[in-house]
């Protein structure tokens, strides 16, 4: 079924006096790069609030995006790999890796070390190279937000009004009360750049609401996981108390989203908010100096899995 016949089943629901229950929400990003000072006129201009806009990016930020994007443009052989970053510079070398295959040995030869002066913003080199050039372009390039900050957008958006659809994200579902937030953040995407964004709104019938409050349940439980398991993956005496405390905000807004799908989608929060209360629990006493290992362990959940839940929306039946 195509997205336009899906559309139409949708609006006609709506016309027959269905209630918006949500939209769903997919993407396609390509071609962006946009001044700071721009992208806050396009918010503006369009009712976005700019709490979703990213940071202004810093030349020493916009040094290291440069350092990775040029890995995926390098000759055959060449690598960057960083030797070295102090208060006033970042140092990356320029090596050539040659594979000996009768020595069954590689061997690397430093071509360049190239420095990039956090006072001065300037990238030098003591010896010339065309990947070097290639650095130094893509410097000016990341200068200003481009498709990872666009991502990032849409990312912070969902983390406070979306969940997501399939275990490999892409597609994710947004509460009704958030409909003309998404509209704005939409507008504002598609004239950044080569993008697309598609809406599917969903009429609220008894059979879709009970699809996606599955999705929901298991989609935020999935994350309650995986934050548990990166936490613990945590070593207490080398976790800077900042990346806590952004940890502690994390579970924080996932709770509020628990809280949103739990009264827009109909269903009891107790154990996912437990869950969450436990983790929240731990992190505080961390904070606080305690440093035993309390965060129990979180019992899989029996819930129907995303993937199959997904499935059972696009089938007949389920008001598309």
């Amino acid at each position: 079924m195509s997205f336009a016949t899906l559309r139409t089943v949708q609006d006609q629901l709506a016309q027959a006096g269905g209630k918006p229950l949500g939209s769903l929400l997919w993407w396609q990003l390509n071609g962006n790069r946009i001044e700071h000072d721009q992208l806050e006129d396009l918010a503006r201009r369009h009712g976005l609030n700019d709490k979703y806009l990213p940071s202004e990016i810093k030349p020493a930020q916009a040094f290291r995006r440069a350092c990775r994007h040029a890995t995926t443009k390098m000759p055959v052989g060449m690598l960057l790999r960083p030797i070295g970053e102090s208060a006033d510079e970042i140092v990356v070398g320029l090596v050539n890796e040659r594979p000996d295959a009768v020595a069954r040995d590689i061997d690397y030869d430093l071509v360049s070390r190239v420095v990039f002066d956090k006072r001065s913003n300037a990238i030098t080199c003591d010896v010339e190279n065309g990947v070097v050039w290639e650095l130094q372009q893509l410097y000016r390039h990341h200068m200003a937000l481009t498709t990872e900050d666009v991502r990032h957008m849409l990312s912070a958006f969902l983390s406070e009004a979306g969940v997501s659809l399939r275990d490999s994200g892409g597609v994710y579902f947004v509460a009704a009360p958030y409909q003309a937030t998404l509209d704005a953040l939409c507008r504002v995407v598609e004239a950044v750049g080569k993008n697309t964004t598609f809406q599917l709104p969903i009429v609220d019938t008894a059979a879709t609401r009970s699809v996606l409050r599955e999705v929901a349940k298991q989609s935020l439980d999935d994350e309650v996981q995986q934050l548990q398991a990166e936490l613990l993956r945590f070593e207490a005496d080398k976790v800077r108390q900042s990346t806590l405390e952004r940890k502690l905000d994390g579970f924080e807004e996932l709770r509020s989203r628990v809280t949103l799908f739990a009264r827009v989608l109909s269903f009891k929060a107790e154990a996912l908010n437990d869950k969450i209360g436990a983790i929240q629990s731990s992190l505080r006493r961390q904070l606080a100096g305690d440093n035993r290992p309390a965060v129990p362990g979180l019992e899989a959940a029996n819930d129907q899995p995303t993937e199959t839940a997904v499935r059972q929306l696009a089938a007949g039946g389920v008001g598309f």
